[in-house]
């Protein structure tokens, strides 16, 4: 991953934490630790999703490998969380399903 595309990742990873704060801190009555907490919490979960994502999809054969898999597994995960009222493990279950389905692709590809 280049520098640049990790310091691009840390910015929008610090603005959305700071969005989220002000949000939170506008229209919620918890206490001020506890949404400092999760806007910390929103902030290094999207920084680490956005530089696995740039680094796993750096090269063409591993756009490929993982891209299509990713869309559809984030999709079906979404819709199928959304009828059983979990949307969010099943986004993730949906994610990891998508890069294990990746890695047998890509396996299967390399082993010829």
């Amino acid at each position: 991953m280049e520098r640049t595309q990790w310091y691009k990742g840390l910015i929008i990873s610090l603005f959305l934490g700071i969005i989220f704060f002000v949000v939170n801190f506008m229209s919620h009555t918890a206490p001020v630790s506890t949404i400092i907490f999760k806007s910390v919490l929103v902030a290094l979960t999207f920084g680490v999703l956005y530089t696995l994502t740039f680094t796993l999809l750096a090269s063409e054969q591993r756009r490929i490998q993982y891209g299509a898999p990713l869309v559809i597994g984030v999709a079906l995960g979404a819709l199928v969380g959304m009828k059983v009222e979990q949307p969010i493990i099943c986004t993730l279950i949906g994610i990891v399903v998508a890069l294990l389905i990746g890695y047998v692709y890509g396996r299967i590809k390399g082993g010829r």
